[in-house]
């Protein structure tokens, strides 16, 4: 099941005169097979995906299916954005980084470590397409705890 799931998201849009609705339709029916594509299996297809240049189209797609289908993933679907952090996920393909964007929207209050990680110019474009998230990243920032942690440029982002 992980070499079928991963295939099919190796497959190119185009290529033989797939759409990109194909795909989508292909993923969906596998997550319609729950005894098969159980939660280990997406979970070891992702973990190994998640490592691939370019990464496939509809990663991002779905690694959010994949926490909602099986919510005990959540954990480790915070672990795969942060590999896409330390990989500079925001310069890859855009509709990647919108889909990273709405998985940390998704997961937040969990996220915000990840979000002031971020260089400040990228996270302050990221709060320009979800400006929802400013507030309660403020809030963590200002926590005593996480304060000191939360470097200067990105801290001038959060509180000016």
């Amino acid at each position: 099941p992980v070499a079928i799931f991963i295939a099919v998201h190796e497959v190119q849009v185009g290529q033989s005169g797939v759409t990109l609705k194909q795909l989508v339709d292909a993923c969906s029916a596998c997550f319609d097979r729950p005894d098969v594509f159980t939660p280990q299996v997406l979970a070891t297809a992702l973990q190994q995906m998640v490592e691939f240049t370019p990464l496939p189209l509809l990663f991002m797609r779905t690694l959010m299916q994949a926490e909602t289908a099986a919510p005990q993933l959540k954990d480790f679907t915070l672990g795969l954005l942060r590999t896409l952090l330390n990989r500079q996920v925001w310069k890859m393909d855009s509709k990647i980084w919108d889909g990273f964007l709405r998985s940390l929207r998704r997961a937040a209050p969990q996220s915000y470590p990840l979000m002031i990680e971020l260089p400040a110019p990228t996270l302050a474009d990221a709060l320009d397409k979800f400006p929802a998230m400013r507030e309660g990243l403020v809030a963590f920032a200002s926590n005593p705890a996480v304060a000191p942690t939360v470097p200067k440029p990105v801290a001038a982002i959060l509180f000016n």
